[in-house]
């Protein structure tokens, strides 16, 4: 929830930063922060896509009916801020506007419905997000989730992971060990079994330095892979390489 709250702030300065007019800037963040204002455009369109899935799960929704939500990526925040208690609906929401052709996309909406899925333990759900941000070039995600002002620190370590792992997945090795780099820096913790996948895809690119590299620093933190035989594994192969 600290996340989206966060989210529209950021989401309404980067939009003030950008005006022309200060007048023309305050009128917008007033309207941003000011939900009660009338009309209030979240709470029209979080309360008609909670009943209209209510009525029926497979309903397809109207895309000329949630147009806003397609071109304004800081009204959707908002909105997915007001449906986080039903994230399963959210996901599904968020999945659907996707397919939209006109879609405005936001690292920031992307982020703040990770958020809500990762909360709630809807890891396959999340999963799926995650590799449609990378697909889309949204590596910004990382910086963003790594600001502990932004986001709660558990939360930000679990998406961290995901994405690792999404990059270990898609064989993305620049992506991948910048994104350890900055975990590491930042002090978190990638879990054992990324760890591991992050050094399996070092050994298949042949990559010995990189792995040796990511060994030592995975055991400064304590993070211990247990991935069968590696150790000799990767002693032999650097002996190889060095020959």
């Amino acid at each position: 929830m600290i996340l989206c709250l966060r989210l529209c702030r950021r989401a309404s300065r980067s939009f003030s930063s950008t005006s022309t007019s200060n007048t023309s800037s305050l009128s917008k963040l007033r309207f941003l922060f000011l939900p009660s204002s009338p009309p209030n455009p979240e709470s029209h369109y979080a309360h008609l896509i909670l009943t209209s899935h209510s009525f029926n799960p497979n309903r397809k929704w109207s895309p000329h009916q949630f147009h806003p939500l397609v071109t304004d990526p800081d009204l959707l925040i908002r909105v997915l801020n007001m449906i986080r208690e039903k994230p399963e609906i959210a996901f599904h929401f968020f999945k659907w506007l996707q397919s939209q052709r006109d879609l405005k996309q936001s690292s920031l909406a992307f982020a703040a419905l990770l958020e809500i899925l990762v909360e709630n333990d809807l890891m396959s759900k999340a999963r799926w997000v995650a590799e449609r941000s990378i697909d889309l070039g949204m590596h910004e995600i990382y910086d963003l989730l790594i600001d502990l002002s932004v986001v709660d620190k558990g939360i930000a370590c679990k998406i961290l992971d995901l994405l690792l792992w999404v990059y270990t997945k898609k064989s993305m090795v620049k992506h991948c060990l910048l994104s350890f780099e900055k975990m590491i820096s930042k002090g978190f913790s990638p879990s054992v079994r990324i760890c591991n996948l992050v050094l399996r895809l070092l050994r298949d690119k042949k990559m010995v330095n990189e792995a040796q590299e990511v060994y030592r620093k995975m055991m400064e933190r304590e993070v211990v892979p247990n991935w069968p035989g590696f150790c000799l594994r990767w002693r032999e192969e650097r002996l190889m390489l060095l020959r």
